[in-house]
């Protein structure tokens, strides 16, 4: 009977503990399935109301309309060129022109009673120097200096003795170096562009005349008959060293430095005939660049070394002069001013722009 009671208490007990566990199971099923506490949604931010334009204020019907401002021209870029300058005999009487590199726009500058030749360009473009004659039996000659417009004509000296020719710009345009028959004989002088006292630079019992200042300033060309007949002369102005650089039969004349200053255009006459020479100083060899049989003169070199320019007539005394220019290499000249009259001793300015 005991073991009865003793088994039923043993099953109450288990009953108990299984009701237990089942509840405990239940507990910890509800916890799993419990839904997770909700996030709030933040607030949309609120959209940003556009602040309405400020209405135009109404333009006053008298205010005028704006001016438009004229878009300005463009600056014309100065281009390079240059100008020559010549004498015309005219009228029993020889004035200075000038013109165009290519012959055009010729202009007389000179309006006097007397015999002008242009002999050199300022360095600069802006002044001519000249040599002025007088029509008086005595022919007295003077150096002289004008604008490049014939405006302020001057004398360098204003000495009546009348025995100065040929003033060449010095490379700094300070000075020019003429030669002159004051004492007795003609010989190399300098002075300055406006006047002074000159100085002499040669000392030769025969005529020593037509200088030509070297690029440099360091040299003068110049024709001399020291030894016999007329020949080129280079003379050292630091050292006062004197050479000759051509030489035969021929009378070698009128030398011309090249713009780089290494060679020396010149006139050598034989005879009627006169061609056009170049030297090349280095090699002292010359090479003939006209082969016409005329009298071609006063070679002078166009600023950038492609032309020389001359004057250039057929034989005999009553063939009228004209204005060439040629390469100096040689080959065919180009008529630059061809006229009814004699042109002659042209010379060519250094570059202008314009």
């Amino acid at each position: 009977m005991r073991t009865v009671e003793v088994v039923k208490e043993v099953e109450v007990v288990r009953t108990v503990e299984v009701v237990k566990e089942v509840e405990v199971v239940k507990n910890a099923a509800r916890t799993v399935e419990a839904p997770p506490t909700a996030v709030p949604t933040p607030a949309p931010m609120p959209t940003a109301v556009p602040t309405p334009a400020p209405m135009p204020t109404a333009v006053p019907t008298n205010t005028p309309a704006p001016t438009a401002v004229p878009t300005p021209a463009p600056t014309p870029t100065p281009t390079r060129t240059y100008k020559i300058a010549f004498s015309r005999w005219q009228d029993r009487n020889a004035e200075i022109y000038t013109a165009d590199a290519d012959g055009r726009n010729v202009t007389r500058i000179t309006f006097t009673s007397f015999i002008e030749y242009p002999e050199d360009w300022a360095p600069d473009g802006n002044m001519i120097s000249y040599t002025l004659a007088s029509q008086d039996p005595e022919l007295r000659l003077f150096i002289y200096t004008t604008n490049a417009d014939g405006s302020n004509q001057r004398p360098i000296r204003e000495e009546s003795v009348g025995h100065d020719r040929n003033p060449a710009f010095s490379p700094s345009g300070r000075e020019v170096v003429f030669f002159s028959g004051r004492g007795d004989n003609y010989d190399i002088y300098t002075i300055g562009v406006n006047g002074g006292n000159p100085q002499q630079i040669t000392f030769s019992e025969n005529a020593d005349t037509f200088p030509d200042w070297s690029p440099d300033g360091r040299q003068i060309a110049y024709q001399s008959e020291r030894d016999g007949n007329e020949q080129i002369y280079l003379l050292d102005i630091q050292s006062g060293d004197k050479r000759r650089i051509t030489s035969g039969i021929a009378d070698n004349r009128w030398p011309r430095f090249s713009p780089n200053g290494k060679e020396i255009a010149y006139t050598s006459d034989s005879g009627d005939i006169s061609e056009l020479f170049v030297l090349d100083l280095e090699t002292l060899e010359s090479r003939q660049i006209t082969r016409f049989g005329k009298a071609a003169h006063d070679a002078s070199w166009s600023p950038d070394g492609k032309f020389i320019y001359f004057h250039m007539s057929e034989l005999g005394e009553d063939e009228k002069s004209d204005i060439y220019r040629i390469s100096p290499n040689g080959g065919f000249p180009e008529a630059i001013i061809q006229s009814e009259f004699d042109d002659v001793f042209v010379v060519v300015s250094p570059f202008i722009e314009r």
